[in-house]
């Protein structure tokens, strides 16, 4: 039986907490340290868009803020 290398697109998401001034420094922070270790969702699929149907999770970055402080 022939043998085969597979590449499988994934979809999900990965989450880590971080500091930051704003949204935009939190994104910044965010890439900086994210590994594979921070994966909380995947799954592999055949395809990641077709058409106009997009098969992931999430497809913005984006963040929520996790402390008790009024914004200023």
């Amino acid at each position: 039986m022939p043998e085969w290398e597979v590449i499988i697109p994934i979809v999900g998401y990965a989450l880590v907490n971080v500091s930051g001034a704003d949204e935009k420094e939190a994104f910044g922070n965010a890439l900086d340290v994210v590994s594979v270790n921070d994966i909380e969702l995947w799954e592999g699929v055949e395809h990641i868009v077709q058409g106009n149907v997009f098969y992931g999770e999430v497809n913005n970055i984006e963040a929520t803020r996790i402390d008790d402080e009024e914004e200023s």
